[in-house]
């Protein structure tokens, strides 16, 4: 990596991300995550069974407001649901999360 190009990566600006924007909800028998990612007018959830790579949707909305209200609109239907804030995990495989094993 050229100089250049290190020091754009380390000025750029980090993601603006939600406090509680990974949870995990376990009814027993499966342990599922869900995970809210909104970065400008984009909207896009994670979701699947923990410990296995999981789907992907990606919304756009006209302005960045309209994607953090939908955001928190979703979120506090995962809450409604029984999921939980949890630590997200270190391991992620192609963007999406997995567990390490």
């Amino acid at each position: 990596m050229s100089d250049e190009t290190l020091a754009a990566t380390r000025n750029a600006p980090a993601p603006t991300r939600a406090a509680a924007d990974y949870l995990e909800a376990d009814d027993g028998d499966t342990r599922r995550f869900w995970e809210l990612d909104v970065r400008g007018p984009y909207l896009r959830t994670y979701w699947g069974n923990v410990g296995q790579k999981g789907k992907s949707r990606t919304r756009k909305f006209a302005s960045s407001e309209e994607a953090r209200a939908a955001g928190a609109k979703l979120l506090k239907q995962r809450l409604a649901k029984g999921y939980a804030v949890a630590a997200k995990p270190l391991c992620s495989s192609y963007g999406l999360i997995a567990r390490c094993t």
